[in-house]
């Protein structure tokens, strides 16, 4: 006898979802996840960039700092801490067209596009590199060891255009939402540099030399690959002619600029403040600060990118932007706090792993630039808020004046007490800096408590992000 079983639900209730559904939708929302798309997609990848990137960097490190000398180290740290910095300045602004037009233009457009624009930065950092391999011997004592071997400086203007080249391609991929292919070029260029490393110690090429040559390859190496990973459309295999390219650089030239002088306002004080260390210090003391610098800047990139997420997840909305801050920012201060907590005891720890000459001399820079963390955490915010408030212009003008004010203090404590000196007269700025910041965002915090929620907009286009998701990677050889 078959024994029939009632449904228990009660008349009119909806059928429960069942598991198969269930699933459907997890898989769905999978596949969103890890094709990089929508914010959490686009979050992710960069996350993920970022760990790569860091834990291949620490490897690197690990091997360049016990089997190089520090001499070597400092002055490869030099010349690739002013190759980013040059690519920080002659990018021009073109990474930030590409992120925020690349999902909207034609499809035909996007290789023409991707392309003038490599063009255009990369023929601007050549100039600017061979500039500075000119001046070099005006420049300090570590940028002066890097100009008098003709072989080295070639190889720092190699070095930078391919950075900036990298950084475009970057650019592009999070443009067209395809966070794989970011996250592949970064995790080669990063896992050849530890490889290439390891063979220029097997074959005694124990010098600023071997560091560099390392350096450019692994960096040619995943430009090479970068074009096929994102699969670019437009133009088949047809030549764009210099008629089409400056009819796009009209076309974006303004847009370019404008942003470009923003990005430089907030991003780029972590390349310009290893300059500042390389025109102050010897190259012994180079090596120590770019390993405290790598370690912090290491330590404390969640928090910022908590800040990132914020500026793109609210852009144009003002209800979402003081739901967020309220979660963002309270998050971020506590997420410091620990790492602080953690990190700053611990930071003997850290820096052994690099070496004991490394954790005897770079043990008080380090807990200086921990230190720049919580201001840092205003700061970050503040400036997401003036850029999600479409207040590009009095961004771009507090961001020069901060930026100014943190390289003025560190340049005026370098001169006056040397690596110690520059790194705690930075701290001291960040700090001043964080107190002005604060009411504005505390403003944007206290605002609508109890109303704001999120719009149910499904998708928020990143108008000006540009630079900023990358303002604190620290590119050393």
């Amino acid at each position: 006898m078959t024994v029939g079983v009632r449904d228990a639900r009660p008349a009119g209730a909806p059928a429960p979802v069942t598991p198969l559904r269930a699933r459907r939708v997890d898989r769905a929302q999978l596949r969103v996840l890890l094709a990089g798309r929508g914010l959490l997609g686009r979050f992710t990848y960069l996350v993920a960039t970022q760990a790569v990137t860091v834990a291949l960097g620490l490897a690197y490190w690990t091997v360049t700092a016990r089997l190089f000398p520090a001499g070597s180290v400092g002055v490869a740290a030099a010349a690739t801490s002013t190759a980013t910095l040059l690519g920080t300045l002659g990018v021009l602004g073109v990474s930030t067209v590409l992120l925020v037009t690349l999902g909207s233009i034609d499809p035909e457009e996007e290789r023409p596009l991707v392309s003038t624009a490599m063009l255009v930065a990369g023929a601007s950092v050549l100039l600017l590199a061979v500039g500075a391999w000119a001046l070099s011997p005006l420049l300090g004592p570590s940028l002066r060891a890097l100009g008098a071997s003709p072989v080295d400086a070639v190889l720092f203007v190699v070095g930078a255009v391919e950075t900036t080249c990298g950084s475009v391609l970057d650019s592009a991929a999070i443009g067209l939402r395809r966070g794989p292919a970011q996250l592949a070029r970064n995790a080669v260029a990063s896992f050849l540099k530890v490889v290439l490393v390891v063979g220029a110690v097997e074959l005694a090429a124990r010098t600023a030399t071997g560091l560099l040559v390392a350096w450019d390859v692994a960096l040619g190496i995943s430009l090479l690959l970068a074009p096929r990973l994102l699969h670019l459309r437009g133009a088949g295999g047809r030549h764009v002619g210099l008629a089409t390219r400056l009819g796009l650089v009209r076309r974006f030239w303004s847009l370019s600029i404008a942003h470009h002088l923003l990005n430089l306002a907030i991003g780029s004080i972590s390349y310009a403040l290893p300059v500042i260390a390389a025109l102050l210090v010897a190259p012994r003391e180079m090596a120590y600060f770019s390993i405290a610098q790598l370690v912090a800047s290491s330590i404390l990139l969640l928090p910022f990118l908590l800040a990132t997420s914020l500026f793109v997840e609210s852009t144009g909305d003002e209800a979402a932007l003081r739901h967020n801050v309220r979660r963002t920012f309270p998050v971020g201060l506590a997420c410091c706090a620990a790492l602080l907590a953690v990190f700053e005891p611990g930071a003997p720890v850290v820096l052994s792993v690099f070496g004991h000459e490394y954790e005897a001399n770079g043990i008080t820079a380090l807990h200086l630039l921990l230190l720049g963390g919580l201001p840092y955490v205003v700061k970050d915010h503040f400036m997401a808020i003036r850029r999600a408030q479409n207040r590009l212009g009095e961004a771009t003008r507090l961001g020069l004046l901060s930026t100014a004010g943190e390289l003025l203090g560190a340049a005026v404590g370098g001169a006056l007490d040397g690596l110690t000196g520059l790194c705690a007269a930075w701290v001291i700025t960040t700090v001043l800096e964080a107190a002005c910041f604060l009411p504005a965002v505390l403003r944007v915090l206290r605002s609508g408590h109890g109303g704001g929620t999120p719009s149910a907009a499904g998708e928020v286009r990143v108008a000006g992000a540009g630079d900023a998701v990358v303002v604190r990677d620290v590119a050393l050889p």
